[in-house]
């Protein structure tokens, strides 16, 4: 019979279980596993294969506290004591510059270079058209064409100061505001896991909300992660699984975000497939390519995909799939 061994710590965000699921012996390493809640508004489940408890408890400490600091740092709906944060950026619009921690200013520096790479299909400076169809979905409506068109002018991503000697961001446009949803969790993702790999991890795996990074095989003697792709028209069920180890998958699809992934061409959502993953080295690189292959028609996501060296799943409305 596994043993089963639980323990509950209270964070300031999230409810945090821990357990370790091995065998009553005394083999080494061992498999713990634990969730925790809420950062970047999902469930985030953290494996690794450690020799002891306490060596498991250093890097999930890592990992959940990194994580909690950047989900407040690129939170823009809160205020949060002490932090200025994306949401700090917004209010300030067209006010004056403030001074940000190197967390969001490579965070900015990296929506910008992802601006340029898609050709403006991932732009963090969308965040005004993206709140009319926030707005629209809770209020069970549909922004109006004239609507979307005057949240549009204010999206212009050269309108994002970033002063990189004194770590400030000024927008200058007082209607623009900021939303790095593309591309915020991968950031922190690749960020947390890095950290814990300096400390020591070998053998470990992410999952956040479906999104997942991986370092290293787990020592069980499988040579491969198994990971399972979401199914976009069953949310019970897997589309498929694929092996994978020291690389990270990022999905985006219409079952997700209320199918609210907009099209900056059309200013709608993008409607070409049911969802898209991406696999590829980097997590943060990953997360936004699925969300620009979610978008983009499939000859210039082909061609995306191949300039970054990633691998696509992508998922059409019959059924059908298509692997690049």
């Amino acid at each position: 019979m596994p043993c089963l061994r639980l323990h509950l710590k209270k964070f300031a965000l999230v409810l945090l279980s821990l357990f370790a699921a091995v065998s009553c012996g005394t083999g080494n390493p061992r498999r713990y596993q634990a969730e925790f809640f809420l950062l970047f508004d999902t469930h985030t489940t953290f494996i690794a294969y450690t020799q002891t408890e306490s060596e498991f408890e250093l890097y999930l400490d890592i990992i959940h506290s990194t994580m909690e600091n950047l989900h407040m740092q690129f939170d823009i709906y809160n205020n949060y004591e002490g932090i200025s944060n994306l949401k700090t950026i917004n209010d300030n619009a067209g006010l004056s510059p403030v001074t940000f921690s190197r967390e969001i200013i490579d965070l900015l520096l990296l929506g910008k270079e992802c601006y340029v790479s898609t050709n403006g299909t991932v732009n963090i400076a969308l965040g005004s058209v993206l709140q009319l169809w926030r707005d629209a979905r809770d209020s069970d409506t549909v922004p109006s064409i004239a609507q979307l068109e005057e949240a549009f002018q204010n999206t212009d991503i050269n309108n994002i100061i970033i002063d990189e000697q004194l770590n400030t961001v000024f927008l200058t446009n007082p209607g623009m505001s900021l939303d790095a949803g593309a591309i915020a969790k991968g950031f922190a993702m690749e960020r947390a896991v890095r950290l814990a790999a300096e400390a020591g991890l070998v053998s470990g795996l992410i999952n956040s909300g479906g999104d997942v990074i991986t370092v290293g095989s787990p020592l069980d003697g499988r040579d491969y992660w198994n990971v399972g792709i979401q199914d976009p028209f069953n949310l019970d069920a897997v589309f498929d699984t694929i092996t994978v180890n020291g690389t990270a998958i990022a999905s985006s699809g219409d079952y997700r975000r209320q199918g609210h992934i907009i099209d900056p061409a059309t200013l709608f959502p993008a409607n070409r497939f049911a969802g898209v993953s991406v696999i590829h080295p980097n997590a943060q690189i990953a997360e936004m390519l699925s969300t620009a292959l979610f978008i983009l028609p499939f000859e210039e996501g082909l061609k995306l995909a191949e300039d970054r060296d990633a691998q696509v799943i992508g998922i059409y409305h019959d059924g059908s799939s298509e692997t690049y």
